[in-house]
């Protein structure tokens, strides 16, 4: 229960950031936070170095350990929230924040769309912008031999896998992500922001289900914009196949799909042909989420409402147009985009 959770918490930064993580602290006193700087800013770039110096910091007395990063918005309420959803999963790995292009992020949009409060990470890494663990395994990880791995958040994805432990996204995400320079080479990567954050979300209605598909479809920029499904193996791990997956194992006429999404994209005049399947992968991916919803042991009864779905929907098109940049996309298109998402969800869940 959250009244017997003990949460200590962290802001780790590199020195060059340490304004920023000061700036943090001071907007959330009831935090308590410590700050954790690189002990090695001079030497070869790591985001593990400084994130096992935030971990050990976990206190004698705390049950659970939060480590945020220095470019990290939280939402107003946010220490009760987090304790509750603690309560909820006490020895699960939580993550606050997932960005809005990974492949956990459609995982998000599905726990949204069915009303649930946890997802399952399905990325090969965990996402550490905000991230909670049990102390234990927070001063354990602190203090392991790892192997040469920089990044933090592949490093931690190995410990909790062979720990055992479950890694979650809470929905919705209470953690934004500001971005602003990159210190790890991310700039590439555009803007990186939650799948699902709310400003003020409501503690209410939340369950401890986590939502763990057999089957995920996903579009990545890793894949090119060209949207997959992953799809669970005997073993836990994920294979990607092609995008009508979903589709063929609910014996939906793929054609019809198909012809229904370019009637929605080929409404939208002054279309690149880059842009054009853009559209048309975000469509083929809402009718699958909105399709796995539907037919979900878990699943909402009406169509998908509330400020997550919104929230989720409205995220989906950014995530996959985040490498363009703000110039190259016009806001009428992601507008369009967001809006035909919208149409796709709500016909797979029809």
């Amino acid at each position: 229960m959250a009244a017997d959770v003990v949460l200590s918490a962290t802001i780790m930064a590199h020195p060059r950031r340490r304004a920023d993580a000061l700036a943090l602290r001071a907007r959330h006193p009831e935090m308590g936070f410590t700050l954790a700087l690189d002990p090695d800013p001079g030497g070869p770039s790591s985001a593990l170095r400084t994130a096992r110096v935030a971990w050990g910091m976990a206190r004698a007395d705390a049950t659970h350990h939060l480590v945020v990063q220095d470019d990290a918005r939280l939402c107003a309420g946010f220490l009760p929230l987090v304790r509750q959803a603690i309560g909820l999963r006490p020895r699960d790995a939580i993550c606050l924040f997932t960005e809005w292009g990974s492949d956990s992020s459609y995982n998000v949009r599905l726990a949204a769309l069915g009303g649930s409060t946890f997802a399952q990470v399905v990325d090969h890494y965990i996402p550490t912008v905000a991230l909670v663990l049990p102390a234990d395994a927070a001063r354990e990880f602190a203090g392991r031999c790892l192997p040469d791995i920089p990044e933090d958040d592949i490093a931690l994805r190995h410990f909790l896998d062979e720990k055992g432990l479950s890694q979650v996204v809470l929905v919705p995400n209470l953690v934004d992500h500001l971005g602003g320079e990159s210190l790890r080479g991310n700039a590439a990567m555009g803007e990186r922001r939650a799948a699902c954050f709310l400003p003020a979300p409501r503690g209410t209605g939340w369950s401890r289900h986590v939502v763990a598909p057999a089957v995920l479809p996903v579009l990545s920029t890793m894949d090119g914009g060209i949207p997959r499904c992953l799809v669970r193996g005997d073993h836990g791990g994920w294979a990607r196949r092609d995008a009508f997956h979903v589709l063929r194992s609910h014996g939906v006429d793929a054609q019809a799909v198909i012809s229904q999404g370019k009637d929605v994209v080929e409404g939208h005049a002054g279309l690149g042909q880059k842009e054009r399947n853009l559209f048309f992968g975000l469509w083929l991916t809402g009718y699958s989420l909105g399709l796995i919803a539907r037919t979900a042991a878990h699943a909402r009864s009406g169509p998908p409402a509330g400020p997550e779905v919104t929230r989720s929907l409205e995220s989906a098109s950014s995530g996959i147009l985040r490498t363009a940049g703000d110039q190259a996309v016009p806001q009428a298109l992601r507008t369009a985009m967001a809006d035909g998402v919208r149409r796709a969800w709500e016909a797979g869940h029809a």
